[in-house]
């Protein structure tokens, strides 16, 4: 029986060689952390954590240290929910990340 190949995590704050696909509309780092309760946490995204053999965004890494799978994230206009399984935004839409056509979709960059 082959074993599972283990996934290789790549900090997108310390790689020059990875970017978001859509950087302006994706790069979610510095936004704020809510709870499910919809409460601030005091919290921010600190980081993204690139699945390179996926070429995804595995993780969201935030300023408690703190790790959270992409898929289990939602975001809003500036404020990420952790800990929920939706996102609402000023059209009061509810969203999961993962509904989000090519959300954390990343690429190698070209030089």
């Amino acid at each position: 029986m082959d074993t599972p190949k283990t996934p290789t995590y790549v900090s997108l704050n310390e790689t020059d060689d990875w970017e978001l696909t859509f950087e302006d509309s994706q790069d979610i780092r510095g936004y704020k952390v809510l709870g499910q309760d919809g409460n601030v946490t005091g919290h921010t995204v600190s980081d993204l954590l690139i699945d390179t053999d996926n070429e995804r965004v595995a993780m969201i890494a935030t300023s408690d240290g703190k790790e959270y799978p992409a898929h289990d994230v939602s975001i809003g206009d500036g404020v990420v929910y952790v800990t929920g399984d939706y996102a609402v935004n000023e059209d009061h839409v509810v969203r999961r990340a993962t509904e989000i056509e090519r959300y954390g979709e990343v690429r190698r960059r070209t030089i």
